[in-house]
């Protein structure tokens, strides 16, 4: 194969595993409760009535049924003139998945305990269980699950056994890439006794990457094929879906229990691994965005009169503070502010809720000797944060404020700004969103909250503006055409199961307009890989006179 048709095997092997874990535990849940079934008609299926006749919760109904829509396997449908109403039907290869495919995702998602302590497995020497349980996997694989090989149609069939193989794949490769043996420099995964403390549970699962078609086995090492290292390169990606495996678990509970019993939990973070999901945003930042970021960000510190530029840089979801650290070090090294730090130093402060990120980023900035400050908050609450600053005798409204990938993890607040008349119609959306009770947050909603949201920024924003970073999904017929090169289904998994709400850019960007912002910088990023739009990053600035 040439370069280019290993890049595309490769991507579309990764996008289907992580396809799978993503939308596993949901195909199992609306199987045992035969919810699929009741999807086996000739006319649609309204969700909301669904979601009465199986006693579902109907917002976290529709992000599953959502997630089907991306698979190609249902189609949505929103009647005339209605904002407030979704249906569904099955297409020819859903209706083969519904009747003859669902039931091997059991079999696949009994394995998820496993892959939530596989670095335990692979990397310690005190879990023979899960050797044995991981061995099972890789032969549940090479028996491509029992689902018969003469199955037609084959594209599902295919489809399927990808997703089956992607509930131990994903979090494999998470785990290899995170210890260093996905190597750039080298083909070689050796499992010698002396390298690592489990050779047996490593051989295994290089014998699973084999059955990818990515590794052959010898005694002592596997050596990556060709595919492999092509697909060794993606390994990263499988980070994200990994960190949200609590949340993928506790579908069924959302779906058909109480979903305010998962608020009561003291660990704000039940629902993912923390610090891999800030490894993961930070990872993305500096092999995608850190160019473009920089772009929109280095001029404003290239103003001639140093009176006008930012006094201070606000991360509102600093995460591990790489878009602090990288934003800092470039100022210092490209631009003018950078030769005059000495006498007018730029303070970088990190706002974050989480106290793993806090410590994290806090750390980072201090190694780098960055001037900083880091504090608990939230971006839905930025007169709050002002008044935080205001506290260290700093003017929240004297900086430039970014943020990245966190406006979509706002507080839904069902808020509409005083500017936005009744007769603003947002772009169509045909995406339900879940509140906090699990009942469904329409289109129109939520596109309206979102531009309270921006409408609440605008007494920090007016002299420097807001730099976003944001992530956008496909809608669901254009992320079912793109299916096998997308990883929408990922994103809308993960994010509609923790109540994050990620819209698609023209919403995104509708919502800024109608909050009077403008964006004066622009970047696209992701269709590339995808065919979509992934990431937006836009420099705002209101309307009104700086």
């Amino acid at each position: 194969m040439t370069p280019a048709q290993l890049r595309g095997v490769a991507w579309e092997q990764v996008c289907r595993h992580i396809d799978g874990l993503s939308i596993g535990t949901t195909m199992v849940a609306l199987h045992r409760r035969d919810v699929l079934a009741r999807l086996l008609t000739d006319e649609p299926v309204e969700v909301q009535e669904l979601a009465r006749s199986v006693a579902a919760n109907p917002g976290y109904l529709h992000v599953a049924l959502g997630l089907m829509a991306n698979q190609g396997w249902l189609v949505p449908h929103a009647p005339q003139g209605s904002v407030d109403t979704l249906c569904y039907l099955p297409t020819r290869h859903g209706r083969t998945v519904i009747t003859a495919l669902a039931a091997p995702y059991a079999s696949a998602t009994t394995f998820l305990p496993l892959a939530q302590r596989l670095g335990q497995v692979l990397f310690t020497d005190r879990d023979r269980e899960g050797e044995q349980e991981l061995a099972a996997v890789r032969d549940h694989m090479r028996a491509e699950w029992r689902v018969p090989g003469d199955f037609r149609p084959v594209a599902p069939r295919l489809q399927v056994l990808a997703h089956l193989d992607g509930h131990i794949t994903a979090p494999l490769m998470a785990h290899l890439a995170r210890h260093g043996l996905l190597n750039a420099d080298t083909d070689i995964i050796p499992f010698a006794a002396d390298h690592h403390a489990n050779p047996r549970a490593l051989r295994t699962a290089c014998e699973i990457l084999a059955h990818h078609g990515w590794a052959t086995v010898d005694d002592d090492i596997a050596r990556l094929t060709p595919l492999g290292t092509v697909a060794a390169a993606y390994a990263r990606q499988y980070w994200h879906p990994v960190s949200y495996l609590p949340a993928l678990r506790n579908v069924d509970h959302l779906l058909f229990g109480d979903p305010a019993a998962a608020d009561a939990v003291p660990d704000e973070d039940a629902h993912l691994d923390r610090e891999l999901d800030i490894v993961f945003s930070g990872d993305v930042f500096t092999a995608t965005c850190r160019e473009p970021f920089l772009d929109v960000c280095l001029p404003l510190f290239d103003e001639p009169d140093l009176d006008r530029q930012p006094a201070l840089v606000v991360d509102s979801g600093c995460g591990d503070g790489t878009l602090l650290h990288t934003l800092h070090t470039a100022i210092r090294d490209r631009t003018a502010r950078g030769r005059r730090l000495a006498d007018r130093p730029l303070l970088m402060v990190g706002v974050e809720p989480s106290p793993v990120a806090r410590h994290i980023t806090a750390e980072r900035l201090a190694r780098a000797g960055i001037p900083h400050l880091v504090i608990d908050g939230d971006i839905t609450d930025p007169d709050r944060m002002a008044r935080q600053l205001a506290g260290y005798g700093l003017d929240a409204a004297d900086a430039l404020h970014v943020s990245k990938s966190v406006i979509h993890d706002r507080n839904f607040r069902a808020g509409r700004p005083r500017s936005l008349p009744d007769t603003a119609r947002p772009p169509r959306m045909l995406r339900f969103f879940a509140d906090s009770d699990g009942q469904a947050i329409t289109p129109d909603a939520m596109a309206r909250d979102l531009a309270a949201h921006f409408h609440s920024w605008r007494a920090l924003a007016r002299r420097h503006g807001l730099v976003v970073i944001e992530a956008h999904a496909p809608d669901a017929m254009r992320a079912a055409m793109l299916n096998g090169t997308t990883l929408a289904t990922d994103l809308d998994a993960t994010h509609g199961y923790s109540r994050q709400y990620p819209v698609e850019p023209q919403v995104f960007a509708w919502a800024a307009e109608v909050a009077g912002f403008r964006s004066v910088r622009h970047h696209d990023l992701g269709t590339a890989n995808s065919g979509h739009t992934m990431l937006t990053i836009d420099h705002f600035t209101t309307r009104e006179e700086r």
